[in-house]
């Protein structure tokens, strides 16, 4: 086995394992609350890496301009689901949904995120296209890049921010901030190494376990938040319950 096919099938076990889990824990918590959506969402972009990872490891023989534009719009799934889960973390991006309206709907962010993205991939066709050098993709390489490190950082702080609400320990927030340090990164090094094969290849194995690794970590803190999260709704819920058959037991109807 080579190290690339390594690499996707442990993408491929990952994140589908990963995206299944976090499917589960939607359809168990659906309907209490919007929040659950983010699970959702993440979900699909967990099974976004699944298919670019099963695309990849077969390789289907097609003309070279077809097989590029399939392989930014497969990678820019995974990124669009990710965006679009930002809006259903409570109590984060104050300013954002306080300055801009479509921030606050997430009904109007999805269409807005889904219309830069059509923006991206038409970008990355026509350069595929126009440029016959490698520079049209390095160009491209750099351009998805830079959108997936901003949106690994928007999910990563988002996450963060969301589960030391549970977790309060200190060294346990620095732990996590050093872990996804490590999977953002990798959105940077990924990149310079295709980038510059020359300079940074001899780091790519390295670059491709800690993806993996931050991968897997990304799954379990994902997971981990949103379990915590249908138990407190289960929680609340059932407090609401029983407060509401205490009243009517207390209540005596006047006469």
């Amino acid at each position: 086995m080579t190290t690339k096919q390594f690499y996707l099938l442990s993408l491929i076990g990952i994140t589908a394992i990963g995206g299944l889990v976090l499917l589960l824990l939607w359809r168990q918590i659906k309907g209490e609350s919007k929040e659950n959506r983010g699970a959702l969402f993440i979900a699909l972009a967990l099974f976004s890496w699944t298919i670019v990872g099963v695309y990849k490891y077969y390789d289907p023989p097609m003309p070279s301009l077809i097989h590029a534009i399939n392989d930014r719009i497969l990678s820019a799934f995974s990124n669009l689901f990710l965006l679009i889960s930002l809006p259903y973390f409570p109590n984060l991006f104050t300013q954002l949904k306080e300055r801009f309206s479509f921030f606050r709907k997430p009904e109007q962010w999805v269409i807005n995120v889904f219309i830069f993205f059509a923006i991206i991939t038409v970008l990355f066709t026509l350069i595929d296209r126009n440029v016959e050098n490698d520079n049209g993709k390095r160009v491209i390489i750099a351009i998805d890049s830079v959108i997936s490190t901003l949106t690994m950082f928007a999910i990563s702080y988002a996450i963060y921010k969301s589960i030391i609400r549970f977790w309060h320990d200190k060294i346990v927030k620095i732990f996590l901030l050093i872990l996804f340090a490590f999977l953002i990164s990798t959105q940077i090094i990924l990149p310079l190494i295709a980038i510059f094969p020359e300079t940074f290849k001899p780091y790519y194995l390295q670059a491709l376990l800690i993806l993996l690794l931050g991968l897997g970590f990304f799954n379990l803190i994902s997971i981990a938040y949103f379990g915590m999260l249908g138990a407190e709704m289960s929680f609340l819920a059932k407090e609401n319950q029983i407060h509401t058959e205490e009243k009517q037991v207390h209540f005596v109807p006047q006469k």
